[in-house]
């Protein structure tokens, strides 16, 4: 829950009752609330005594960092890709891991799970091994987790069967008149 007295309570008791400096780099544009949701952030980590400056590059800058991982003075960075072009939760996983080429975050504990479910075949099974393997994320906490993008689907009255199979379409079902 939003707690700003236990988040500075929690700061003191590492080590930063005096808070500290914190330099964002986001990528806006991408989303119609995408710089009111960081300008948000940069105020609600203000009001507990972290000093966010927040910079927002052009893309083609902020993609040789990731790709690079050479983020010079940035202290956290912002993350638009997820799973949902893909409907597999493992490419947002590999971003966060040992596995991208030149990782911003690695736990090698996290790497025997993530290649056991590599290795699934099985919809159900290798659906419960990505469970397993997002709750030891979510227990990393490798990235803050802002919000959840949304996908919309629109069809002519001409298509008589449209599964959706969230958060893709399954173009192979699709049917018309």
């Amino acid at each position: 829950p939003y707690d700003p007295e236990r988040a500075k309570s929690l700061l003191a008791e590492a080590g930063y009752t005096n808070g500290f400096d914190l330099t964002i780099e986001v990528l806006t544009g991408f989303s119609s609330v995408d710089t009111l949701l960081y300008q948000q952030v940069a105020q609600d980590l203000r009001m507990i005594g972290i000093e966010v400056t927040v910079r927002t590059p052009p893309f083609a800058s902020w993609l040789r960092k990731f790709q690079s991982n050479d983020w010079g003075d940035t202290d956290a960075f912002s993350l638009m890709w997820d799973s949902g072009a893909y409907a597999d939760a493992i490419l947002p996983v590999r971003n966060f891991s040992c596995a991208k080429a030149v990782p911003f975050f690695c736990d090698e504990t996290i790497m025997p799970l993530i290649e056991q479910t590599d290795r699934i075949m099985n919809v159900e099974d290798r659906e419960r091994h990505l469970q397993q393997l997002m709750r030891k994320m979510r227990d990393l906490a490798p990235a803050l987790l802002l919000t959840t993008a949304t996908q919309r689907v629109a069809a002519s009255p001409r298509v008589q069967t449209l599964t959706l199979n969230p958060p893709n379409i399954a173009y192979h079902t699709i049917t018309f008149n």
